[in-house]
C-alpha cells in the first residue's frame, strides 16, 4: 500500500491510523498536517518517517510506532 502525497491536503485531520498496512514510508506532505494530534503506524514494515514530521512532534503530535 502507498499513501498518496495528497494526504497533505487534509489540513484538519486530527488522528490517522496507518497500522497493519505493510507501509515502508510516509510521504513528506504529511508535514502539512498541522492539526494532526495522533499517528498510529504500528505493525508496518520498517517505516521511514519524513523529517517534516519533527515539526509536528514539536506541535504536540503523538506517534505510536
Amino acid at each position: 500500500m502507498t499513501i498518496p502525497d495528497s494526504i497533505g491536503d487534509l489540513l484538519m485531520l486530527k488522528k490517522i491510523n496507518l497500522s497493519n498496512n505493510k507501509l515502508k514510508m510516509i510521504p513528506e506532505s504529511i508535514g502539512n498536517l498541522i492539526s494532526l494530534e495522533e499517528l498510529n503506524s504500528r505493525a508496518n514494515f520498517w517505516m521511514i518517517l519524513p523529517k517534516q514530521i519533527e515539526r509536528l512532534v514539536d506541535l504536540g503530535l503523538k506517534i505510536n510506532k
